[in-house]
C-alpha cells in the first residue's frame, strides 16, 4: 500500500524533533514503512533537508507559510495513494474531499483544541467528509461520538504509545551518571516534563513542593520544557516564596528525553485542563517512575490507583502535596506502583501496538479499487 501522512505545519518531523504529535507520526509511520510505503509531508527546516529517504519512509518537506495545504495539494496531484492521513487539523478535511472526492481521508485527533476552534456546522463537515476519524483516547473519541452520533461508528479510538526500548528503568550506573551530569545527587526529584505553561498546572505543583519540603527539605523540583519568560519568573518567585530548590532544564530533544527521566524519584503531571491523552506520564511509567497526575480527560484511561496516584482536586496544592509525601514517605508503595506500571505500558502502550492498529485501518479502507471507494456523499449515513 502507498500511504500519505500530512503533518500539522507546526514543526518538521524527524526522529530527534517535535512534540507529542510528531513523535506519534514518526513513531507509528516508521513501524508501518516496514511492510507499506509511507510518506510524510512536514514543514521545511533548515537543518534538514527537503526530502529524506529511510527504507519504505520518505519525509518530505515543503514550505509552512504561505499556502502549506496548498502544496501539500499539489503533491498529492503527482501520485496516487491508497490513503491519506490528516494529523490534528480538521479544518484540511473538506478542502482536501473537494479535490479528492473518492479519496480514503483519515483524519487523527490529538486533542479537542482544533475542532472546538470550528463552528458546530463545520465540526459536522469535517466529520461527515472523513473516511475515519482516529482518536487518541476514549475520551476524545466519546466527546465527538456524544456531540455526531450520527456518525459514531466512523470515530474509533487508538491510543499512543512509547519505544520500549529507550523508555525503560536505568540501572544503578546510568542513574549515576545521569545525575552526576544535572547535579542532582543527594536530593528527591519531583519531575515533569512537558510545556511549562499556566494550563500544565506548574505553578500547582510548585506550590506542592513548597508544601513538602516542610516536612521533607531534601526535595527538589525539576522542570523540563519550553516556559515564557513572564511565567519563569513568576514560577521562580513562586518557588522562592517557600524555600523550593527549582531547576529548569529547558527543552530536550525526543532523542534524548528518556535519559531525562532517569532524574527523576517521581514524576508529576498536574493539568488543570482535559488532557486528550497525556504521553508523557506514559513515558514515565514506562521509565520505572512512579506517577502522580490530575483527574482529568483521557488520563485515567492510562493511570489507575493499581499504577499510579490520581488527583481528583487537581488545583488544589495541597492534595498534590499529600500524594508526592505517600510515594517519599512509603517506599513500598512506590516501588509497587512503579511496577505496576511499567507492566501497563508493556502490554497497552507499545508504539508496535499503536501501528498495527493503523494498519489495519489502513489495509480496511485503503484496499479497495480507487472507482470504488465513496464520495463525500456516499459517506453520508
Amino acid at each position: 500500500m502507498n500511504i500519505l501522512i500530512i503533518a500539522p505545519p507546526a514543526y518538521t518531523v524527524s526522529a530527534k524533533t517535535g512534540g507529542s504529535v510528531e513523535i506519534s507520526i514518526y513513531e507509528t509511520a516508521k513501524r508501518v514503512a516496514e511492510r507499506h510505503d509511507v510518506t510524510i509531508i512536514s514543514r521545511k527546516s533548515k537543518h534538514y533537508p527537503n526530502s529524506t529517504k529511510d527504507g519504505n519512509l520518505t519525509i518530505k518537506r515543503i514550505e509552512s507559510e504561505p499556502g502549506y495545504l496548498s502544496g501539500v495539494i499539489q503533491y498529492i496531484k503527482t501520485r496516487q495513494f491508497d490513503c491519506i492521513q490528516v494529523e490534528n487539523r480538521p479544518q484540511y478535511i473538506p478542502v482536501l474531499r473537494s479535490f479528492f472526492p473518492r479519496q480514503t481521508l483519515i483524519l487523527v485527533l490529538h486533542s479537542l483544541t482544533f475542532m472546538t476552534t470550528l463552528p458546530k456546522k463545520e465540526r459536522r463537515d469535517v466529520i461527515k467528509k472523513a473516511t475515519v476519524v482516529i482518536c487518541n483516547s476514549h475520551f476524545i473519541r466519546k466527546h465527538y461520538a456524544k456531540e455526531f452520533p450520527r456518525y459514531s461508528k466512523k470515530i474509533i479510538n487508538i491510543h499512543l504509545g512509547v519505544d520500549l526500548s529507550r523508555f525503560r528503568a536505568p540501572n544503578l550506573l546510568e542513574k549515576e551518571i545521569a545525575l552526576a551530569r544535572y547535579s542532582l545527587t543527594n536530593s528527591y526529584n519531583i519531575l515533569y516534563t512537558g510545556r511549562i505553561i499556566p494550563k500544565k498546572g506548574v505553578h500547582v505543583l510548585v506550590e506542592a513542593t513548597g508544601i513538602v519540603k516542610q516536612k521533607i527539605p531534601s526535595v527538589r523540583l525539576i522542570l523540563v520544557g519550553r516556559c515564557s519568560k513572564p511565567y519563569k519568573q513568576f514560577l521562580k518567585q513562586t518557588a522562592k516564596k517557600s524555600g523550593v530548590d527549582i531547576r529548569f532544564l529547558g527543552k530536550v530533544s525526543p532523542a534524548d528525553i528518556h535519559q531525562i527521566y532517569w532524574l527523576g524519584d517521581c514524576f508529576v503531571c498536574p493539568t488543570q485542563f482535559k488532557e486528550a491523552f497525556g504521553l508523557v506520564n506514559v513515558e514515565a511509567m514506562a521509565s520505572g517512575l512512579p506517577v502522580v497526575a490530575s483527574k482529568r480527560g483521557g488520563i485515567p484511561e492510562i493511570i489507575n490507583p493499581q499504577n499510579g496516584i490520581l488527583v481528583r482536586d487537581y488545583t488544589n496544592p495541597q492534595e498534590f502535596a499529600k500524594a508526592i509525601e505517600k510515594l517519599i514517605l512509603t517506599p513500598s508503595l512506590a516501588d509497587t506502583l512503579a511496577a505496576e506500571a511499567q507492566l501497563t505500558v508493556h502490554n497497552h502502550f507499545d508504539w508496535a501496538m499503536a501501528a498495527a492498529r493503523y494498519e489495519e485501518i489502513y489495509v480496511k479502507f485503503g484496499e479497495r479499487h480507487q472507482s470504488e471507494r465513496p464520495t463525500a456523499a456516499e459517506l453520508e449515513p
